[in-house]
């Protein structure tokens, strides 16, 4: 499991191709579920690769980075990365860019 939540954070967001392409962020028990503009953008390879995820699911520009129990942790350190997303609430957890 991954302990330094902010690195996890940072390579999950570039892996989906910054802040930029990210519209929305939410979570549930398990998954970091994102909202991205273009999904050409995502490096699939590299999000697999970050050290504490479990998998990814990609459907058109919904995607769920599957992360287990330490999902609260990371969702907060997302959060402080991406905190212009802040918006209306949605799941557990939200954070949206209104475009």
């Amino acid at each position: 499991m991954a302990s330094d939540y902010k690195a996890m954070a940072t390579s999950i967001i570039q892996g989906l191709g910054g802040t930029g392409n990210l519209t929305n962020v939410t979570h549930c028990a398990t998954r970091l579920r994102v909202v991205v503009k273009d999904p050409a953008k995502i490096n699939q390879a590299a999000v697999k690769k970050v050290n504490g995820v479990l998998g990814l699911e990609v459907a058109g520009n919904q995607v769920q980075v599957i992360v287990g129990q330490v999902i609260e942790d990371l969702y907060l350190a997302v959060e402080k990365q991406v905190g212009s997303l802040a918006g209306k609430a949605g799941g557990e957890g939200s954070l949206t860019r209104q475009t």
